[in-house]
């Protein structure tokens, strides 16, 4: 089966102060470590302005409007199948989170998403098949950009409850990423 990783790279990083997806955790930065964590995927794209090697990288094509323009780029992108979609500033979505992942792809949706404790859906550690991006399409040309609102209303979906929590844990600020070193 086809997997593309996607990391969506393109925010301000105004809570964080300077640009998260340079920023160094330990000896990596965390695109890095996003980028280690889903190397096992056959095609890997980064949408923002970075670059990695054995990484392909595109532009946002509409900054400003959140992840949901990163996944349509991505989807475009991808040669067919499944894209395991994230954010830089998740680093502790690793490759036993991706796996798991891996094992509940369904060819019956266009979404496997997990819910985090509160039951809301983490939409950047989902998979999107690539059959999703019409419904993606319409809802940036409509200027709806809640990926959770248009998963949830047009997205044949299926969500997986469970899921250590630590998974989810995003960098917003470097408090949070004192906190990954310590813990």
């Amino acid at each position: 089966m086809h997997i593309t990783a996607a990391i969506t790279a393109g925010g301000k990083s105004r809570r964080f102060g300077s640009d998260k997806a340079l920023y160094r955790v330990g000896q990596y930065t965390l695109l890095e470590i996003a980028a280690h964590n889903l190397h096992a995927c056959n095609q890997r794209l980064i949408i923002g302005p970075y670059a990695l090697k054995g990484w392909q990288t595109y532009p946002d094509p509409f900054p400003g409007v959140g992840p949901i323009s990163g996944l349509v780029s991505a989807l475009q992108h991808a040669q067919n199948g499944w894209v395991f979609f994230t954010g830089v500033d998740m680093p502790q979505l690793d490759a036993h989170y991706w796996s798991h992942l891996h094992h509940h792809l369904n060819p019956d949706v266009q979404v496997i998403v997990p819910l985090n404790e509160e039951g809301k859906m983490e939409a950047l550690a989902a998979a999107y098949h690539v059959s999703a991006l019409p419904h993606l399409q319409a809802a940036l040309q409509e200027q709806r950009y809640g990926l959770r609102q248009v998963i949830e209303r047009k997205l044949l979906h299926h969500t997986l409850s469970g899921v250590p929590q630590h998974h989810f844990k995003n960098v917003n600020t470097r408090q949070d990423t004192t906190d990954l070193i310590d813990g």
